[in-house]
Protein backbone atom coordinates (compact mmCIF):
# COMPACT_ATOMS: atom_id res chain seq x y z
CA UNK A 1 0.00 0.00 0.00
CA UNK A 2 1.09 3.11 -0.94
CA UNK A 3 -0.08 6.42 1.09
CA UNK A 4 -1.90 9.03 -1.05
CA UNK A 5 -4.39 11.99 -0.73
CA UNK A 6 -7.83 11.44 -0.98
CA UNK A 7 -9.31 12.63 -4.24
CA UNK A 8 -12.81 12.96 -6.09
CA UNK A 9 -13.90 12.79 -9.60
CA UNK A 10 -16.89 13.66 -10.37
CA UNK A 11 -18.30 13.75 -14.23
CA UNK A 12 -21.96 14.20 -16.47
CA UNK A 13 -23.56 14.11 -19.58
CA UNK A 14 -26.02 14.41 -21.08
CA UNK A 15 -27.65 12.54 -24.75
CA UNK A 16 -30.73 13.54 -26.59
CA UNK A 17 -32.05 10.89 -28.68
CA UNK A 18 -34.35 12.18 -31.59
CA UNK A 19 -37.70 10.57 -32.91
CA UNK A 20 -37.45 7.63 -35.38
CA UNK A 21 -39.06 8.20 -38.95
CA UNK A 22 -42.50 7.64 -39.35
CA UNK A 23 -44.41 6.33 -42.35
CA UNK A 24 -47.00 8.48 -44.04
CA UNK A 25 -51.09 7.60 -43.07
CA UNK A 26 -54.15 9.58 -43.79
CA UNK A 27 -55.35 12.29 -42.20
CA UNK A 28 -58.97 12.79 -40.52
CA UNK A 29 -60.89 13.65 -43.57
CA UNK A 30 -59.08 10.98 -46.24
CA UNK A 31 -59.32 8.17 -43.31
CA UNK A 32 -63.43 9.18 -42.92
CA UNK A 33 -63.85 9.08 -46.88
CA UNK A 34 -61.70 5.64 -46.97
CA UNK A 35 -64.22 4.19 -44.07
CA UNK A 36 -67.31 4.95 -45.85
CA UNK A 37 -66.15 3.42 -48.97
CA UNK A 38 -65.12 0.34 -46.54
CA UNK A 39 -68.88 0.22 -44.97
CA UNK A 40 -70.59 -0.81 -48.61
CA UNK A 41 -68.63 -3.63 -48.77
CA UNK A 42 -70.02 -5.16 -45.10
CA UNK A 43 -73.12 -6.75 -44.28
CA UNK A 44 -73.87 -3.95 -41.39
CA UNK A 45 -77.39 -3.73 -40.88
CA UNK A 46 -77.00 0.51 -39.64
CA UNK A 47 -78.03 3.11 -41.99
CA UNK A 48 -76.69 6.14 -39.97
CA UNK A 49 -73.07 6.26 -39.02
CA UNK A 50 -72.12 9.22 -36.67
CA UNK A 51 -68.42 9.69 -37.70
CA UNK A 52 -70.44 10.44 -41.20
CA UNK A 53 -72.35 13.14 -40.22
CA UNK A 54 -71.11 16.68 -41.03
CA UNK A 55 -73.46 18.74 -38.90
CA UNK A 56 -71.76 20.69 -36.86
CA UNK A 57 -74.77 21.28 -34.28
CA UNK A 58 -75.18 17.19 -34.19
CA UNK A 59 -74.36 15.99 -30.58
CA UNK A 60 -71.46 13.98 -31.71
CA UNK A 61 -69.85 16.35 -34.27
CA UNK A 62 -67.06 16.83 -31.65
CA UNK A 63 -66.55 13.56 -30.71
CA UNK A 64 -65.44 12.13 -34.53
CA UNK A 65 -64.52 15.25 -36.27
CA UNK A 66 -61.10 15.69 -34.52
CA UNK A 67 -57.21 15.72 -36.15
CA UNK A 68 -55.54 13.65 -33.77
CA UNK A 69 -51.84 12.69 -34.60
CA UNK A 70 -51.57 9.87 -32.53
CA UNK A 71 -47.64 9.69 -33.43
CA UNK A 72 -47.19 12.93 -31.88
CA UNK A 73 -49.35 11.72 -27.86
CA UNK A 74 -47.14 8.04 -28.35
CA UNK A 75 -43.18 9.54 -29.05
CA UNK A 76 -41.27 12.17 -28.05
CA UNK A 77 -37.55 13.43 -28.12
CA UNK A 78 -35.78 11.61 -25.30
CA UNK A 79 -33.23 12.50 -22.88
CA UNK A 80 -30.22 10.89 -21.57
CA UNK A 81 -28.84 11.77 -18.59
CA UNK A 82 -25.62 10.23 -16.77
CA UNK A 83 -23.89 11.28 -13.72
CA UNK A 84 -21.19 9.63 -11.46
CA UNK A 85 -18.94 10.28 -8.76
CA UNK A 86 -15.73 8.91 -7.18
CA UNK A 87 -13.84 9.53 -4.32
CA UNK A 88 -10.16 7.53 -3.13
CA UNK A 89 -7.76 7.72 -0.89
CA UNK A 90 -5.36 6.10 1.88
CA UNK A 91 -2.44 5.50 4.17
CA UNK A 92 0.28 3.23 4.23
CA UNK A 93 -2.13 0.70 6.51
CA UNK A 94 -5.33 1.21 4.10
CA UNK A 95 -6.46 2.00 1.01
CA UNK A 96 -10.53 3.01 0.03
CA UNK A 97 -12.62 4.06 -2.83
CA UNK A 98 -16.19 4.66 -2.93
CA UNK A 99 -17.64 5.56 -6.57
CA UNK A 100 -21.68 5.98 -6.97
CA UNK A 101 -23.16 6.37 -10.49
CA UNK A 102 -27.28 7.50 -11.88
CA UNK A 103 -28.64 6.97 -15.21
CA UNK A 104 -31.93 8.56 -16.65
CA UNK A 105 -32.77 7.27 -20.15
CA UNK A 106 -35.69 8.13 -21.94
CA UNK A 107 -37.00 5.97 -24.23
CA UNK A 108 -38.70 7.97 -27.82
CA UNK A 109 -41.87 5.60 -27.02
CA UNK A 110 -43.46 7.50 -23.95
CA UNK A 111 -43.83 6.29 -20.63
CA UNK A 112 -40.91 3.19 -21.65
CA UNK A 113 -37.56 4.81 -19.36
CA UNK A 114 -35.18 3.47 -17.29
CA UNK A 115 -33.52 4.17 -14.46
CA UNK A 116 -30.44 2.81 -12.58
CA UNK A 117 -28.22 3.34 -9.61
CA UNK A 118 -24.71 2.06 -8.96
CA UNK A 119 -22.94 2.14 -5.39
CA UNK A 120 -19.59 0.43 -5.23
CA UNK A 121 -17.27 0.35 -2.05
CA UNK A 122 -13.89 -0.92 -2.24
CA UNK A 123 -11.26 -1.50 0.89
CA UNK A 124 -7.82 -3.20 1.22
CA UNK A 125 -6.00 -2.93 4.70
CA UNK A 126 -2.74 -4.48 5.64
CA UNK A 127 -2.32 -5.76 8.82
CA UNK A 128 1.41 -7.26 8.50
CA UNK A 129 3.66 -8.37 5.43
CA UNK A 130 2.26 -11.68 5.07
CA UNK A 131 -1.59 -10.90 6.01
CA UNK A 132 -3.84 -8.35 4.22
CA UNK A 133 -8.11 -7.81 4.17
CA UNK A 134 -9.92 -6.96 1.11
CA UNK A 135 -13.71 -5.74 1.24
CA UNK A 136 -15.79 -5.55 -1.80
CA UNK A 137 -18.96 -3.97 -1.49
CA UNK A 138 -21.66 -3.06 -4.31
CA UNK A 139 -25.55 -2.12 -4.41
CA UNK A 140 -27.32 -1.88 -7.91
CA UNK A 141 -31.22 -0.66 -8.49
CA UNK A 142 -32.84 -0.63 -12.02
CA UNK A 143 -36.27 0.67 -12.70
CA UNK A 144 -37.77 0.09 -15.68
CA UNK A 145 -41.47 0.36 -18.09
CA UNK A 146 -42.07 -2.88 -19.25
CA UNK A 147 -42.19 -1.98 -23.55
CA UNK A 148 -45.47 -2.98 -24.77
CA UNK A 149 -44.02 -3.43 -28.45
CA UNK A 150 -46.05 -6.64 -29.85
CA UNK A 151 -49.17 -7.29 -31.73
CA UNK A 152 -51.13 -10.55 -32.54
CA UNK A 153 -51.09 -11.81 -36.01
CA UNK A 154 -55.26 -11.83 -36.15
CA UNK A 155 -57.97 -10.45 -34.23
CA UNK A 156 -58.40 -13.99 -33.23
CA UNK A 157 -55.07 -14.80 -30.98
CA UNK A 158 -55.85 -11.02 -29.32
CA UNK A 159 -56.95 -7.55 -29.45
CA UNK A 160 -53.65 -5.00 -30.09
CA UNK A 161 -52.12 -3.03 -27.40
CA UNK A 162 -48.98 -1.90 -28.38
CA UNK A 163 -49.04 1.91 -28.35
CA UNK A 164 -46.47 1.87 -31.28
CA UNK A 165 -48.94 -0.25 -33.55
CA UNK A 166 -51.83 1.36 -32.55
CA UNK A 167 -50.34 4.79 -33.49
CA UNK A 168 -50.62 3.91 -37.47
CA UNK A 169 -54.29 1.64 -36.94
CA UNK A 170 -56.72 4.37 -34.61
CA UNK A 171 -58.83 6.55 -36.24
CA UNK A 172 -57.36 10.07 -36.60
CA UNK A 173 -60.67 11.63 -36.60
CA UNK A 174 -61.50 10.42 -32.89
CA UNK A 175 -60.17 12.48 -29.99
CA UNK A 176 -57.42 11.32 -26.93
CA UNK A 177 -60.45 12.18 -24.68
CA UNK A 178 -63.35 10.99 -23.33
CA UNK A 179 -66.30 11.99 -24.50
CA UNK A 180 -69.91 12.58 -21.92
CA UNK A 181 -72.56 15.39 -22.40
CA UNK A 182 -72.42 16.62 -25.56
CA UNK A 183 -68.27 17.58 -24.56
CA UNK A 184 -64.67 16.48 -24.76
CA UNK A 185 -64.20 15.62 -20.81
CA UNK A 186 -60.21 16.68 -21.48
CA UNK A 187 -59.40 13.65 -19.21
CA UNK A 188 -58.27 9.81 -19.92
CA UNK A 189 -60.92 7.96 -17.64
CA UNK A 190 -63.80 6.05 -19.65
CA UNK A 191 -66.87 6.74 -19.50
CA UNK A 192 -70.34 5.18 -20.57
CA UNK A 193 -70.93 5.14 -24.44
CA UNK A 194 -73.98 7.24 -25.43
CA UNK A 195 -77.16 6.06 -27.50
CA UNK A 196 -78.69 7.89 -30.35
CA UNK A 197 -81.32 7.55 -27.66
CA UNK A 198 -79.48 9.01 -24.80
CA UNK A 199 -78.69 12.12 -28.26
CA UNK A 200 -82.48 12.88 -29.10
CA UNK A 201 -83.34 12.60 -24.92
CA UNK A 202 -80.44 15.05 -24.26
CA UNK A 203 -81.69 17.57 -26.70
CA UNK A 204 -85.47 17.14 -25.87
CA UNK A 205 -84.40 17.88 -22.35
CA UNK A 206 -82.42 20.93 -23.72
CA UNK A 207 -84.60 22.06 -25.26
CA UNK A 208 -87.46 21.56 -22.72
CA UNK A 209 -85.43 24.09 -20.57
CA UNK A 210 -85.20 26.34 -23.33
CA UNK A 211 -88.45 26.88 -23.97
CA UNK A 212 -88.83 27.12 -19.96
CA UNK A 213 -86.29 30.05 -19.57
CA UNK A 214 -88.11 31.40 -22.91
CA UNK A 215 -91.37 31.12 -20.67
CA UNK A 216 -90.19 32.47 -17.81
CA UNK A 217 -88.94 35.44 -19.52
CA UNK A 218 -92.21 35.84 -21.38
CA UNK A 219 -93.83 36.20 -18.27
CA UNK A 220 -91.82 38.42 -16.97
CA UNK A 221 -92.28 40.28 -20.20
CA UNK A 222 -96.25 40.80 -19.93
CA UNK A 223 -96.15 41.67 -16.13
CA UNK A 224 -94.26 44.66 -17.43
CA UNK A 225 -91.81 44.96 -19.97
CA UNK A 226 -92.29 47.21 -23.65
CA UNK A 227 -93.68 45.91 -26.35
CA UNK A 228 -90.45 44.99 -28.48
CA UNK A 229 -89.18 42.94 -25.14
CA UNK A 230 -92.78 40.70 -25.31
CA UNK A 231 -92.37 40.48 -28.88
CA UNK A 232 -88.70 39.11 -28.45
CA UNK A 233 -89.99 36.50 -25.99
CA UNK A 234 -92.39 35.35 -27.59
CA UNK A 235 -90.05 34.79 -30.49
CA UNK A 236 -88.38 32.99 -28.15
CA UNK A 237 -90.86 30.75 -27.03
CA UNK A 238 -92.27 30.22 -30.48
CA UNK A 239 -88.48 28.97 -31.34
CA UNK A 240 -87.94 26.61 -28.47
CA UNK A 241 -91.37 24.84 -29.06
CA UNK A 242 -90.84 24.56 -33.01
CA UNK A 243 -87.22 22.96 -32.00
CA UNK A 244 -89.27 20.74 -29.55
CA UNK A 245 -91.48 19.70 -32.21
CA UNK A 246 -88.70 18.88 -34.49
CA UNK A 247 -86.96 16.17 -32.39
CA UNK A 248 -90.49 15.10 -31.97
CA UNK A 249 -91.07 14.84 -35.97
CA UNK A 250 -87.05 12.55 -36.18
CA UNK A 251 -88.63 10.25 -33.25
CA UNK A 252 -91.69 9.90 -35.38
CA UNK A 253 -89.80 9.44 -38.18
CA UNK A 254 -87.94 5.93 -37.13
CA UNK A 255 -91.42 3.75 -38.29
CA UNK A 256 -92.72 4.22 -42.01
CA UNK A 257 -96.18 3.80 -42.48
CA UNK A 258 -98.09 3.66 -45.76
CA UNK A 259 -100.82 5.44 -46.60
CA UNK A 260 -102.57 2.63 -48.47
CA UNK A 261 -103.95 -0.87 -47.47
CA UNK A 262 -102.24 -3.82 -49.13
CA UNK A 263 -99.48 -6.16 -49.23
CA UNK A 264 -95.19 -5.79 -49.66
CA UNK A 265 -94.40 -7.43 -52.94
CA UNK A 266 -91.04 -6.51 -53.43
CA UNK A 267 -88.22 -4.95 -51.13
CA UNK A 268 -85.59 -3.55 -52.86
CA UNK A 269 -82.63 -2.37 -50.89
CA UNK A 270 -80.49 -5.65 -49.17
CA UNK A 271 -79.89 -6.32 -45.50
CA UNK A 272 -76.83 -4.03 -44.70
CA UNK A 273 -77.32 -1.73 -47.93
CA UNK A 274 -77.03 1.91 -47.78
CA UNK A 275 -79.53 4.09 -49.46
CA UNK A 276 -79.97 7.64 -50.28
CA UNK A 277 -82.62 9.77 -49.54
CA UNK A 278 -85.99 9.59 -51.73
CA UNK A 279 -85.45 6.62 -52.91
CA UNK A 280 -87.94 3.61 -53.06
CA UNK A 281 -87.66 1.13 -50.45
CA UNK A 282 -90.40 -1.04 -51.37
CA UNK A 283 -93.46 -1.74 -53.40
CA UNK A 284 -96.85 -2.42 -51.77
CA UNK A 285 -99.89 -4.44 -54.06
CA UNK A 286 -103.24 -2.93 -53.47
CA UNK A 287 -105.37 -6.16 -53.06
CA UNK A 288 -108.84 -4.65 -53.05
CA UNK A 289 -108.52 -2.85 -56.04
CA UNK A 290 -107.34 -6.42 -58.73
CA UNK A 291 -107.33 -5.42 -62.94
CA UNK A 292 -106.83 -7.37 -65.87
CA UNK A 293 -104.81 -5.84 -68.61
CA UNK A 294 -104.97 -7.22 -72.31
CA UNK A 295 -102.93 -6.12 -75.54
CA UNK A 296 -105.98 -6.25 -78.22
CA UNK A 297 -104.85 -5.27 -81.59
CA UNK A 298 -108.19 -2.86 -83.10
CA UNK A 299 -109.37 -4.91 -85.64
CA UNK A 300 -110.19 -7.13 -82.99
CA UNK A 301 -112.09 -5.30 -80.96
CA UNK A 302 -115.49 -5.89 -82.26
CA UNK A 303 -116.73 -2.58 -81.09
CA UNK A 304 -115.61 -3.23 -76.96
CA UNK A 305 -115.89 -0.54 -74.86
CA UNK A 306 -115.93 0.50 -71.55
CA UNK A 307 -118.70 -0.95 -69.22
CA UNK A 308 -119.04 -3.87 -71.55
CA UNK A 309 -118.44 -7.05 -70.29
CA UNK A 310 -117.04 -10.23 -71.08
CA UNK A 311 -115.71 -14.18 -69.92
CA UNK A 312 -111.94 -14.69 -69.63
CA UNK A 313 -110.26 -17.99 -68.23
CA UNK A 314 -107.89 -18.50 -65.45
CA UNK A 315 -104.95 -21.41 -65.55
CA UNK A 316 -103.95 -20.85 -62.13
CA UNK A 317 -108.04 -22.19 -61.17
CA UNK A 318 -108.72 -23.50 -64.52
CA UNK A 319 -111.87 -21.43 -64.23
CA UNK A 320 -113.61 -18.76 -65.77
CA UNK A 321 -113.70 -15.02 -64.35
CA UNK A 322 -116.40 -12.29 -65.98
CA UNK A 323 -114.40 -9.14 -66.52
CA UNK A 324 -115.74 -5.62 -66.69
CA UNK A 325 -114.25 -2.77 -68.78
CA UNK A 326 -112.74 0.53 -67.40
CA UNK A 327 -110.12 1.48 -69.18
CA UNK A 328 -108.67 1.46 -73.34
CA UNK A 329 -106.34 3.38 -74.82
CA UNK A 330 -103.96 2.89 -77.74
CA UNK A 331 -100.66 1.88 -77.09
CA UNK A 332 -97.23 3.74 -78.93
CA UNK A 333 -95.98 3.57 -82.34
CA UNK A 334 -93.96 0.34 -81.16
CA UNK A 335 -96.85 -1.75 -80.64
CA UNK A 336 -98.15 -0.78 -84.46
CA UNK A 337 -98.89 -4.22 -86.43
CA UNK A 338 -97.06 -3.23 -89.56
CA UNK A 339 -98.27 -4.46 -92.63
CA UNK A 340 -96.25 -6.64 -94.77
CA UNK A 341 -98.48 -6.21 -98.26
CA UNK A 342 -98.54 -2.79 -100.34
CA UNK A 343 -102.31 -3.52 -101.61
CA UNK A 344 -105.20 -4.63 -99.43
CA UNK A 345 -103.14 -4.54 -95.88
CA UNK A 346 -103.01 -1.21 -93.56
CA UNK A 347 -101.20 -0.61 -90.16
CA UNK A 348 -102.99 -1.66 -87.22
CA UNK A 349 -102.52 -0.57 -83.76
CA UNK A 350 -102.44 -2.25 -80.06
CA UNK A 351 -105.13 -0.98 -77.57
CA UNK A 352 -104.33 -1.56 -74.02
CA UNK A 353 -107.61 -3.11 -72.10
CA UNK A 354 -108.27 -3.22 -68.24
CA UNK A 355 -110.72 -4.89 -66.78
CA UNK A 356 -111.60 -5.90 -63.13
CA UNK A 357 -113.38 -9.21 -62.12
CA UNK A 358 -117.25 -8.80 -61.56
CA UNK A 359 -116.53 -11.16 -58.13
CA UNK A 360 -113.00 -11.12 -56.85
CA UNK A 361 -112.58 -15.04 -55.25
CA UNK A 362 -109.70 -15.73 -52.42
CA UNK A 363 -106.23 -16.71 -54.62
CA UNK A 364 -106.75 -14.43 -57.22
CA UNK A 365 -103.50 -12.37 -57.08
CA UNK A 366 -100.93 -9.88 -59.16
CA UNK A 367 -99.04 -11.36 -62.10
CA UNK A 368 -101.46 -14.59 -62.88
CA UNK A 369 -102.44 -14.92 -66.52
CA UNK A 370 -105.86 -14.39 -68.14
CA UNK A 371 -106.93 -15.68 -71.35
CA UNK A 372 -109.71 -14.62 -73.52
CA UNK A 373 -111.14 -17.62 -75.47
CA UNK A 374 -114.35 -16.22 -76.83
CA UNK A 375 -115.36 -13.14 -78.75
CA UNK A 376 -118.65 -13.30 -77.07
CA UNK A 377 -118.84 -9.64 -75.48
CA UNK A 378 -122.18 -8.31 -73.69
CA UNK A 379 -122.96 -4.70 -74.03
Amino acid sequence: NKSMATRITANASVGVVLQPKFLSIMDAGQYRSYASELLKTTNTRNRTFKFLNEDPDYYYYKQYHQETDWKDLVYHTAMTQNYGINVEGGDAVANYSLSVGYINQQSTLRYNDMDRLNIRFNTDISLNERFNIRFDASFGNITRDIRNDGAPATYDEGTPTAPGFLAYAKSPFLSPYSFGRGELSKTHYDIEEESYLSEALANYKALQAQEKAAKSQYDMAVNGARQQEKRAAQAQVNRARGAVQEVQSYIRETVQISNVEGEVSSIYPKVGELIGTGSPIMSISVMSDLWGTFNVREDQLNGLKIGDTFTAFAPAFNKEVKMKVFYIKDEGSYAVWKATKANGQYDLKTFEVKARPEEVFEGLRPGMSLIIKEKKVKK
